[in-house]
């Protein structure tokens, strides 16, 4: 019973290491979508929004995926406004990097067999309703340094 405590302790700390010590970049663009949370995970939803970068040279990319998490109860003020070109203080999860995907995958219990579902991922933000979503394509993923990851116990 006494060593659950440690275990956790000891996962913390090694964390909290690694994210002291990532370099963090500075990339300017525009929100231009993002995902709605799937469930509540000690009472942090989990994100990721697309951003359009204003200098792609940069980062590799057009789009960058990013990812975030926020109390449950709280849901961004920005998510719901035009969003203007800003900067981002990111860090960059190479190993996350995967194809912008459109609809959720789901699984059917009975034949146990992934397939598309109806169900959309991504949600415009206001004003970039046109913007075209590079779906198929691979994204490089980041995560943010100001709306950081709430560590999943």
């Amino acid at each position: 019973m006494h060593s659950l405590p440690r275990v956790l302790v000891l996962h913390v700390v090694f964390y909290a290491s690694i994210f002291a010590f990532a370099r963090h970049e500075t990339v300017a663009g525009r929100i231009v979508a993002y995902d709605k949370p799937l469930a509540c995970l000690n009472g942090n939803a989990y994100r990721s929004v697309v951003i359009r970068v204003e200098n792609p040279k940069k980062v590799g990319s057009e789009f960058i995926r990013v990812e975030f998490s926020h109390p449950c109860d709280e849901t961004p003020k920005w998510l719901g406004t035009r969003s203007p070109i800003q900067k981002f203080r990111l860090i960059r999860e190479k190993e996350r990097d995967e194809e912008l995907k459109e609809f959720l995958d789901c699984e059917d219990l009975t034949s146990h067999v992934t397939k598309r579902c109806p169900r959309p991922i991504w949600e415009h933000v206001p004003g970039a309703e046109r913007e075209s979503l590079p779906f198929g394509q691979r994204l490089p993923c980041y995560r943010s340094e100001d709306l950081p990851l709430a560590p999943v116990v």
